[in-house]
Order: C-alpha cells, then sequence, then structure tokens
C-alpha cells in the first residue's frame, strides 16, 4: 500500500472544505423550496404607494395661503390694541391699569383656547373649527365696536371672546399643514405659512395707531 504524505492530505482537506464553503454561500448546492419562485416573485412585486394627500400641489399651496392670512388675526388682534389703550382709558373713564387689565385676559384667552379648539378641529375637521372661529372673532369685533362707554366689564368679555376666536388659527394653520403635507414638503409649506403668524404685530400696531388717530378708537 502506497504510503501518503499527511501535509498533502491536510491541504487537500482544507481545500476541498475552502470550495464547499464557497458553494454554499454562492447558493450552490443549496436545494430550492418548494414553492420558492412563488415567493420570489410575490417579494419582486410591490403594492402601488397610496398618495399622502389627495390634493395637487398648486392645491396644496392655496391652502396654506388661506391658512396663512387667518392666522395673521390672531396678533392682528392682539397689537391693533395698544395704541387705542389711551383713547380707551378717556372714553371709559377708568385708569390705564384697568385697561391694561384686557389686555391681560386677552393673553390669558390667548393661551388656553388652543387647547380647546385643537381638540375639537381633531375630532370634528380643521375647516368647520376654523369657519366657528372666524365666526367667533368676527362677532366679537363687532360688539367691541358697539360696547357702550359704561359698560366696561362687556369691554372685557368681548376681549375675551376676540382672543378666544382668532388665538386658535396658529394652531389650526399648522394643523391643516401636517394633514396635507408629507415631511419633505413641511418645510416649505411653513415657511410660507409663518409669514402670517409675523406679519400680525408687524401691521397690527401701525394700523391701530392710524385708525385710532384718525377715526377713534371704535
Amino acid at each position: 500500500m502506497a504510503n501518503h504524505d499527511p501535509t498533502t492530505l491536510n491541504e487537500r482537506n482544507i481545500t476541498n472544505e475552502k470550495r464547499e464553503l464557497t458553494a454554499v454561500t454562492e447558493g450552490e448546492g443549496v436545494p430550492r423550496k418548494h414553492g420558492s419562485q412563488n415567493v420570489d416573485q410575490a417579494t419582486q412585486y410591490k403594492a402601488p404607494e397610496r398618495p399622502y394627500s389627495v390634493y395637487s400641489r398648486s392645491e396644496k399651496w392655496m391652502i396654506v395661503v388661506i391658512s396663512s392670512v387667518a392666522g395673521i388675526f390672531s396678533p392682528l388682534t392682539a397689537n391693533i390694541y395698544f395704541p387705542a389703550i389711551p383713547e380707551l382709558s378717556r372714553a371709559f373713564g377708568k385708569s390705564v391699569e384697568l385697561i391694561n387689565l384686557t389686555v391681560t385676559m386677552y393673553m390669558v384667552l390667548q393661551g388656553v383656547s388652543p387647547m380647546l379648539w385643537g381638540t375639537l378641529a381633531d375630532n370634528w375637521g380643521r375647516r368647520p373649527i376654523f369657519l366657528a372661529c372666524m365666526l367667533v372673532l368676527s362677532l366679537a369685533c363687532v360688539g367691541l365696536a358697539l360696547v357702550p362707554t359704561n359698560a366696561y366689564w362687556l369691554l372685557m368679555v368681548l376681549r375675551c371672546l376676540q382672543a378666544a376666536g382668532s388665538a386658535s388659527t396658529i394652531a389650526l394653520g399648522a394643523g391643516v399643514i401636517a394633514d396635507i403635507a408629507t415631511r419633505a414638503e413641511r418645510g416649505g409649506f411653513f415657511g410660507l405659512y409663518s409669514i402670517g403668524a409675523n406679519l400680525g404685530p408687524c401691521i397690527g400696531p401701525v394700523i391701530g395707531g392710524a385708525l385710532s388717530g384718525s377715526l377713534g378708537w371704535r
């Protein structure tokens, strides 16, 4: 019987093991399971993705513009009031401190009311709550223009209603953008939407000073 070199046999065994390992990693010699072809076809098929929103790109921009315009009213109604405070003090016969109390109540309602309107908007939809806010704001503004000067308490109440109607427009507008836009689109939409919220404090005191100085506080 011929003698075999142990070193040569070990090298052959190592070479065979490498070949088997290579065949396994490359998928050779691995039996295919029954129905694997159908599984491969199923994995290759991708269902069409549902659109995030039914609105087109131009319609989304229009909705954002409308929301931005509505968002002006919250800071506008807060800042347009400031230049008329001295004249309101004289008209109502109250101190400036008492008239400033109407500003304080406005700020309180401005911070609290979005919690109510936002919850209603999540349950009933953004559009009806937007309309409800604008309706409350409009009625409060009409009431403030007609309030008698001997009813200081009514001035306080109407300022609270005005805040309740106007303050939530910013929160509702942000919710509208989240509803209609993907994450990739929201940056541009929020940039346009923020113009309304930032424009109100800029033009509010100017308009209020011009109106109260020429036409009176009403």
